[in-house]
């Protein structure tokens, strides 16, 4: 007796009777058969297991992937001795760029037309993460995208607007792409946006401005060269406030390498003592001692 399609689902008797007198009854259990996904979240380009089980043994089943009412995939599969089947379909571009929610359904080619309860995939949506929240003019931020169209060019890459994008970059077979940019001359909060196969997403990146360089010390030498040449340097004397200690330079003992002042840095204050009037460093100098800071 085969299950007719209009059977309920559940617990049902059959009842046999004679031409007689006799007759008898007993039960069976009508099943509806199933599916299930995994993972039950996903992107373009990735496989989903569908995973069947009681189903009509060795019957072919025909999986059915639809996204917004229209049928984006297809697979059709046989099922075991046991009624079992597993089906893999990649999810395509066409299942559109989430967040979407793609549903699955199965149905066999018996005569009573067997279908499952559809199951759902949800597609999760494009997102982009940073390589860092913060970052200094002139840095090299990374960039990671998932969820958007497969094989898809990037059209766009800026930062608070400014353009950044270099090169020619695409997604992979999965919706994934990584890049890079260098941060410009910006400052504050700033929104990084980027476009992939015409969907944009933005994120925000904090910019803060480059530390300054201290200029390099020079060597008190090379500081004095014009007055040390012109024989008018008698002494320098510098006082390190950091040590509480007195150095001092002075041309005669070069040689010897007895003088203690032998770095100048910008913005120190030196006693510079001379023997004719001159200028140094902008600054007008008088012949004996004078107070100065370095530039």
């Amino acid at each position: 007796v085969t299950v007719p399609a209009a059977a309920p689902l559940g617990k049902q008797t059959v009842a046999l009777t004679d031409s007689g007198s006799l007759a008898g009854s007993g039960s069976f259990t009508v099943t509806q058969p199933t599916i299930s996904l995994s993972p039950t979240s996903s992107t373009m380009g990735n496989d989903v297991t569908i995973t069947g089980a009681g189903w009509v043994p060795s019957t072919s089943v025909t999986v059915t992937m639809n996204s917004g009412g229209v049928a984006v995939g297809t697979a059709v599969e046989k099922t075991d001795g046991s009624g079992n089947l597993t089906v893999i379909m990649e999810v395509p571009s066409t299942a559109g760029v989430g967040l979407a929610v793609a549903s699955f359904t199965a149905t066999d080619g018996t005569a009573v037309g067997n279908t499952a309860l559809a199951r759902t995939l949800t597609i999760a949506a494009p997102k982009i993460t940073l390589s860092a929240a913060s970052a200094v003019v002139g840095d090299s931020v990374s960039l990671d995208a998932t969820g958007f169209l497969p094989s898809s060019g990037m059209s766009a890459l800026t930062i608070g607007g400014a353009d950044v994008k270099e090169g020619v970059v695409t997604s992979d077979t999965e919706g994934k792409l990584t890049t890079s940019f260098v941060v410009p001359g910006l400052s504050g909060a700033q929104l990084v946006s980027i476009t992939i196969g015409g969907t944009t997403i933005t994120t925000s990146l904090t910019v803060t401005a480059a530390p300054e360089v201290p200029a390099a010390p020079e060597t008190t030498e090379t500081v004095f060269e014009a007055e040390i040449a012109a024989e008018s340097l008698v002494r320098v004397w510098y006082y390190s406030n950091a040590d509480q200690e007195w150095s001092f330079f002075d041309p005669a003992f070069i040689a010897a390498e007895a003088n203690t002042y032998n770095s100048a840095s910008s913005g120190d204050i030196v006693w510079i003592n001379i023997t004719a009037d001159t200028t140094f460093q902008d600054k007008s100098l008088t012949a004996g001692w004078n107070l100065i800071a370095l530039d």
